[in-house]
């Protein structure tokens, strides 16, 4: 059986599999990776204690008095004392496994991982690794001399950097690049083994940082064994998650690991701090684990993602469509964004009213297919979980809100019961059940109040009594400090997504009162505050939807208007294509960009003359369309939601661009 993951780990690897099919992946192989394909003894702790205890043998030093010592000053002092070259030597004797008792203690053999590894690895033209080695290269290249055509290896070391040209991507290349990123022991490299050596690559080597900029950047990158503890990397990984933001987790980190995992709880913050920080998912596995992964990988890149809507609905080919689009995660993944709209045949340039017909008519043939006793429960639950969310985020100005509630009410009346229901997966069961509050299911009190209790899970089962509270609009500033409480209960579930709704529906909330009042009553500073949380929280579980409310509102309040704009136009410039920012999103995003353009201008003149044409110019330098403009002004979305919060003093210019917009469309010009 494989590994059962969170949402936040689907998502990711949903994106890791789009990548490497597009040839977009690249590999970062650490000391851990050694010891899964070939036994080695060696992490970097012990070899450098294992140097430095033989330099001492003869003068009868104690190993056990070095595990107080930082492995790195020790390597510094050999790295003096014997010269880099005979370090070298020493390093490769050691890490070159020759004989000893192999780390793993296991039935299948390292051939058997090796393989279904090295198949993963042709798939890719970059494979950078930070060991000094040689195993490796041996056995890679000797795998790809096997291939149908032979492949060729062609190994770059740190010092071939500057005069390295990064490669573009490519599928099933005819040349891999193996770079050894932090040196080797060869006559034409040495070692980086301290931290004086780490500074002069961060701050005297661009060549090297820039590379590890472009890794991180252009290519979905899976760390096999490695550590997550070499400055440059941690550096350069957080320098790309805070520059391309919005562009989401596909890095994968695949720690090397004996033992079983460490406390759920403990090992999801760890993750989360890590997807926060670095943009990398965590998914620590042990040695076994680790083999029924990648063949489980392996099988979902087989799968057919070409299906498309039958004529006649439903047939035997849902319970397939079911499974794949749970597979890739959820809407903020571009791979099921794609697989769905392919298979209802929808084309990306239609409108948002053709979307939502569309989402409407194949909600509808849901409902008309829980009455079919050959369609399964469980693969229309699984779609309707992932259908309320786009028929959401795709409402157009006719908006059926209706049928997300009807589906899923559809659902809960026909559900299994008794042992049948006891079999369903608890995950499944609990996205199904949260639906009667996303989508504001018409059931009675007593009945909404028993929805924990069809869960057997006691974690599902918590989140679910706090569910009610989650979705209940914020009226009064009495209720902020009741919400703030449910924000920490929330926390305390391991629910960050929802805690940041949550968090973020309270800075809504004192932005609709400033705007009300026409004055601070809530200050920025305290907005600020807030928004940091929520921005932080969004970026550990990697929800884009939250983010963009966040940085919609921080930018609308901004006392440093021009600060905002800037900062918009950075998101804007590099989420054009990523999916995850829909269109209801791009908006938003456009309308801080609107407000913070204004404010600006008012700080030059009091009246100043706000025109659609520089509106227009704005919008077009942020790489948005003319629509996404018009749409502010004709959608009921906008003036219900957003225009509570704008600052009274902008509110009359806004008014003037609506004019400006109407009589334009009169007199055709959009």
């Amino acid at each position: 059986m494989p590994p059962v993951f969170s949402p936040s780990v689907i998502r990711a690897l949903s994106l890791f599999r789009c990548h490497m099919q597009n040839g977009k992946g690249a590999f970062l192989l650490g000391a851990g990776s050694d010891s899964q394909l070939f036994g080695s003894i060696y992490n970097w702790t012990t070899l450098v204690k294992e140097l430095f205890h033989d330099y001492f043998k003869e003068t009868g030093y104690d190993q056990k008095n070095l595990y107080n010592i930082r492995a790195p000053e020790l390597l510094s002092f050999l790295n003096w004392t014997l010269g880099n070259q005979t370090l070298s030597k020493h390093i490769l004797n050691k890490v070159n496994y020759s004989g000893k008792p192999p780390l793993l203690k296991i039935k299948e053999t390292k051939d058997d991982y090796k393989s279904i590894f090295f198949s993963f690895l042709r798939m890719t033209n970059l494979i950078v690794t930070t060991n000094y080695s040689t195993m490796f290269d041996n056995d890679f290249r000797l795998y790809l001399s096997k291939q149908n055509p032979p492949v060729e290896l062609i190994i770059i070391d740190r010092e071939d950097l500057p005069s390295f040209s990064f490669p573009r991507v490519e599928i099933q290349p005819q040349n891999i690049n193996l770079i050894h990123l932090h040196g080797r022991c060869s006559p034409a490299s040495k070692p980086i083994v301290d931290c004086w050596q780490y500074n002069e690559l961060l701050y005297d080597e661009k060549n090297y940082f820039n590379f590890l900029i472009k890794l991180f950047s252009e290519r979905c990158v899976i760390t096999v064994g490695v550590s997550w503890y070499d400055p440059p990397i941690i550096n350069t990984a957080s320098f790309v998650r805070r520059n391309f933001s919005y562009i989401p987790v596909s890095h994968i980190n695949l720690p090397f690991s004996t033992k079983g995992r460490i406390s759920n709880s403990l090992q999801r913050y760890l993750s989360g701090a890590m997807r926060a920080l670095y943009g990398v998912t965590n998914i620590p596995l042990i040695y076994k684990q680790q083999r029924v992964f990648w063949e489980n990988q392996r099988e979902l890149l087989r799968e057919d993602y070409e299906l498309q809507m039958p004529d006649e609905f439903p047939d035997a080919s849902i319970g397939t469509f079911a499974s794949l689009l749970d597979s890739f995660g959820d809407y903020e993944v571009a791979h099921q964004h794609n697989f769905l709209f392919r298979y209802l045949k929808l084309s990306k340039d239609e409108n948002i009213d053709a979307i939502q017909k569309k989402l409407v008519f194949f909600a509808n043939s849901l409902i008309s297919s829980a009455d079919n006793a050959r369609i399964e429960w469980q693969s229309l639950a699984k779609i309707e979980r992932h259908l309320r969310h786009y028929l959401y985020l795709y409402r157009g100005r006719n908006a059926d809100h209706e049928v997300r509630n009807a589906l899923w009410l559809k659902l809960y009346t026909q559900r299994p019961e008794g042992a049948e229901w006891d079999k369903i997966n608890e995950r499944l069961k609990f996205d199904f059940l949260l639906g009667a509050f996303e989508t504001n299911a018409k059931l009675p009190g007593s009945e909404l109040c028993s929805i924990p209790m069809l869960v057997s899970d006691p974690l599902f089962s918590r989140r679910l009594k706090l569910a009610n509270q989650i979705w209940d609009e914020i009226t009064e500033n009495e209720q902020i400090v009741g919400r703030g409480k449910l924000a920490e209960e929330l926390l305390r579930t391991g629910w960050e997504s929802i805690c940041a709704k949550v968090l973020s529906d309270i800075l809504l909330f004192m932005a609709k009162q400033n705007a009300k009042k026409g004055d601070n009553e809530y200050t920025y500073s305290k907005m600020v505050e807030l928004g940091m949380q929520v921005e932080g929280l969004s970026r550990s579980v990697d929800c884009i939807s939250r983010r963009v409310k966040v940085d919609t509102i921080m930018a609308i309040w901004n006392n440093n208007p021009r600060e905002a704009r800037l900062k918009l136009l950075s998101i804007l410039n590099n989420v054009s294509n990523v999916a995850g920012i829909y269109p209801i999103n791009k908006q938003s995003l456009g309308l801080g960009l609107m407000v913070s353009y204004i404010k600006a201008l008012m700080l030059q003149s009091n009246n100043p003359d706000i025109l659609l044409f520089d509106i227009k110019k704005l919008f077009v330098e942020a790489g948005l369309k003319e629509k996404h403009l018009v749409d502010f002004f004709v959608e009921s979305v906008f003036w219900n939601y957003w225009y509570p919060l704008i600052p009274l003093n902008v509110k009359s210019h806004i008014e003037s661009l609506k004019k400006q917009i109407s009589e334009n469309r009169d007199q055709k010009k959009f």
